[in-house]
């Protein structure tokens, strides 16, 4: 069972304290013991600077969270529009926020899969938010850009590095030194990075021999290039079960110390009870005590007959016949303790052999469920690059057409240029004359539309492109009699480029973040003063006057006289302020479309609409409403106020030229 396959096993959790929960309550659920040591801290950003930067983005097409703390944090600021996950946790916390998902992998969880999936191969021209922490991974926007999009980042947190205590750091080496640790998990390679920095050196080199667990590639990539050989393993997802498979994945058993000094007490005592007791009779004992008997008799008693002399010379060989027989017992006391020693070694090198051979196993299971996992991935991967290849395949076969139609399209163009050069010809024969008077025609055209575009468009940009035209054509000419028609071009070009010109561009961003702003504006409290008023003084009637008022009032009521100025004001209960929120947008986005077409009439009634509904049912006393409101008159005040400058004169005196030259024909 998985419930029971962590006992007693170490996991060294990194993940930041306030996210580190789950993790571990799951492993300690299945038996293990986690060890909290947070090796990276998140800090989101102040809420007003993410409105205002969200504000200043231009709006988006579809917005991209590239984790669960981007959601956290930043998906109070996305619109309303096509929302994109780069795994599965993170598409769970958009749903939980109450947001629908619309792009998310199919299959894996970074940034590679997500680009994979077609909503995000077809955006050219589209806006994408990606809302990130500060200095994140640059693939998302580099890949998109690649593809058309304008990207934009909206920084929502900012990762750090914890402030750990000495204490802390002796702690998990301490932990690590008594084996408490078999196991680490590592979410991203910012945390690896933090880890190794914060361990003091001998924590480190416990690190390499450790297994690593986690869910992204780039983690096994960079500890592998850090630690060559660390038994690190990939879990099939970041969230806490696919981890927690992950850790049970490498089989790990507690690890254990034999005692050897439990060892040595055993061997002791088989060898003081097979080893020979050779201190209790002495080799050269009887023959001491023959001698003794010899000396203690009388010097009477000694005599030198036959048996005498015998036992006189046995004695000698009795003496080495017993210190024989004590060297060889010495012998064998020696070579029973060299094969005690002998079997106590070979004993003592088995179990050390036993426990390396399994330590062996257990790395060698680690490794090779990494590499069942790399393999995993690089199948996956293999099946996507097949995709695209069959994608290229497509996408080439349709340039291929499109160079033979293309190729085809030059077959003829021979044919074409030789028509071209036929007609040319043709027009050879056309006078100098009528060729000026086409001229003529063609700048004074152009002048007309110069001036129709700054007088009557308010667009000096056109003007200065059509007056350039009309500069081109009366030099093709080359009449001296033009020459004070193009110092006046010039002239009028000179004041056209010098113009103050008005910034529609910011004041349409500014229209459109004041529209986003709407529904969050306060209103004024309303009340039915009418029914204030006459509810107290009714209150005090009783009888007949009671019910005089009770009629007045409801005769009254039949009638309703409104003053003119207030005809076409749009009028509202406390039930339909959706409805004018809605509609206030609407106003600011009609004076925004009003402003890009050069409607000034239409720019500023708009404005003095929003201006009017703004005062009348808002909360003018408020700071945002204020704001607002400062905000539309500097818009009001700031644009169509430019006084264009008069760029007539050069047209006034080509049409003089043309009336001379007219006349004198």
């Amino acid at each position: 069972m998985i419930e029971a396959s962590l006992a007693g096993v170490g996991v060294l959790v990194t993940r930041p304290r306030s996210q580190a929960g789950e993790l571990i309550d799951a492993i300690e659920a299945r038996g293990g013991s986690a060890v909290l040591f947070p090796a990276i801290e998140i800090i989101p950003c102040d809420r007003a600077a993410i409105a205002a930067q969200a504000a200043a983005l231009a709006d988006p097409d579809i917005v991209i969270f590239v984790s669960t703390n981007a959601v956290r944090f930043g998906i109070e600021h996305a619109p309303r529009v096509q929302l994109a996950a780069v795994g599965p946790k993170s598409a769970r916390a958009i749903e939980a926020a109450g947001r629908n998902i619309d792009i998310q992998p199919a299959s894996g969880f970074d940034s590679e899969h997500l680009l994979a999936e077609p909503a995000l191969r077809n955006v050219s021209g589209k806006t994408v938010w990606v809302v990130r922490g500060q200095d994140g991974r640059e693939l998302i926007a580099e890949t998109l850009r690649s593809r058309g999009a304008a990207v934009e980042y909206l920084s929502v947190y900012e990762r750090r590095i914890p402030d750990v205590t000495d204490a802390e750091t002796a702690d998990i080496d301490a932990r690590w030194h008594r084996g408490e640790i078999d196991a680490v998990t590592v979410m991203s390679v910012a945390t690896l990075h933090n880890l190794v920095r914060l361990l003091p050196e001998s924590a480190r080199e416990r690190l390499r021999g450790t297994p690593l667990v986690t869910p992204a590639t780039r983690v096994l990539k960079e500890a592998l290039d850090l630690f060559p050989g660390i038994p690190a393993t990939l879990a099939d997802g970041p969230d806490t079960d696919a981890m927690v498979r992950g850790i049970v994945a490498l089989g790990l058993k507690p690890r254990g110390r034999t005692k050897m000094s439990d060892v040595d007490k055993d061997d002791e005592g088989k060898l003081a009870s097979e080893e020979p007791d050779v201190s209790k009779e002495s080799a050269t004992g009887p023959e001491i005590h023959d001698e003794a008997k010899i000396e203690s008799k009388p010097q009477s008693e000694t005599k030198f007959d036959d048996t005498t002399t015998i036992d006189q010379q046995d004695a000698p060989v009795k003496k080495r016949a017993g210190r024989g027989i004590a060297w060889i017992a010495l012998v064998f006391s020696l070579v029973a303790l060299a094969a005690l020693g002998y079997r106590f070694f070979e004993d003592w090198r088995a179990t050390q052999t036993a426990v390396l051979t399994e330590d062996s196993i257990a790395t060698l299971g680690s490794r090779i469920a990494t590499s069942e996992a790399s393999l995993s991935n690089l199948e996956s991967r293999l099946t996507e690059l097949a995709a695209n290849n069959a994608q290229a395949t497509s996408e080439i076969e349709t340039l291929r057409r499109d160079f033979e139609t293309r190729l085809q399209m030059l077959d003829t163009l021979p044919k074409r240029m030789s028509g071209l050069e036929n007609s040319v010809a043709s027009l050879q024969g056309i006078s100098a004359g009528a060729r000026d008077t086409w001229l003529l025609a063609e700048a004074e055209y152009y002048m007309q539309i110069a001036n129709a575009q700054l007088q009557l468009a308010g667009n000096p940009q056109l003007a200065i492109l059509a007056l350039g035209m009309a500069d081109e054509r009366v030099t093709r000419i080359g009449d001296p009699g033009l020459t004070d028609v193009r110092r006046a071009i010039l002239n009028e070009l000179a004041a056209l480029e010098v113009m103050e010109k008005p910034d529609i561009e910011g004041t349409t961003l500014t229209l459109a973040s004041l529209a986003r702003v709407i529904d969050s504006l306060p209103l004024q409290r309303m009340a039915d003063a009418g029914t204030a008023e006459s509810a107290a003084p009714e209150s005090e009637l009783s009888g007949v006057d009671r019910a005089w008022a009770s009629v007045k009032r409801s005769v009254s009521g039949l009638v309703k006289i409104t003053p003119p100025e207030q005809a076409e004001m749009p009028l509202i209960t406390p039930d339909a302020i959706y409805f004018l929120r809605t509609n206030l947008t609407l106003q600011l986005q009609a004076a925004r479309l009003a402003l890009l077409r050069g409607e000034q009439a239409v720019f500023e009634q708009s404005l003095d609409d929003a201006s009017a509904w703004l005062e009348q049912y808002f909360d003018t006393e408020s700071t945002q409403v204020a704001a607002a409101l400062a905000t539309i008159d500097e818009i009001r005040g700031g644009m169509f106020s430019v006084t264009p400058p008069d760029i007539s004169q050069s047209l006034r005196l080509l049409r003089q030229f043309r009336t001379l030259s007219e006349s004198a024909q």
